[in-house]
């Protein structure tokens, strides 16, 4: 997988993987559980929960034979935690959770890892990213 930046990367509808393309999430449907994703703004440390996030909102699309497409805007320059939770049917186990970390600098997307998060975090509210 290229972990450097994802618009060069064909979109696949059929991959069981999280994706995204421009600003999209697929959730491919699995039955018998329930996957909710999200999408957030780093904006900071957090001492409980590592990272402090501003959940942006989306609107619930019409379910298809092989899932959902959620379309979201990102409101800009940042760091995003784009994920998904997966449920059993009756929400009482969490089977699965995907996150991904990306940087939205100058209008492209980078796929970074976990512990980049911070210090871009750092580096976008200082003005030195990329000096």
């Amino acid at each position: 997988m290229d972990t450097s930046h994802r618009n060069n990367v064909p979109p696949c509808e059929d991959d069981d993987d999280i994706w995204y393309w421009g600003y999209s999430i697929f959730v491919p449907h699995i039955p018998n559980t329930r996957a909710y994703p999200y999408v957030s703004r780093i904006v900071g440390p957090d001492p409980k929960y590592r990272f402090a996030r501003k959940f942006l909102q989306y609107q619930w699309p019409p379910k298809t034979p092989k899932g959902r497409r959620f379309d979201v805007e990102l409101p800009g320059d940042g760091v995003y935690e784009v994920g998904i939770k997966r449920w059993n049917a009756d929400k009482t186990l969490l089977l699965e959770r995907q996150v991904y970390w990306l940087l939205l600098l100058d209008g492209n997307e980078y796929t970074i890892h976990k512990w980049q998060v911070l210090p871009l975090v750092e580096e976008l509210r200082s003005g030195t990213l990329g000096a």
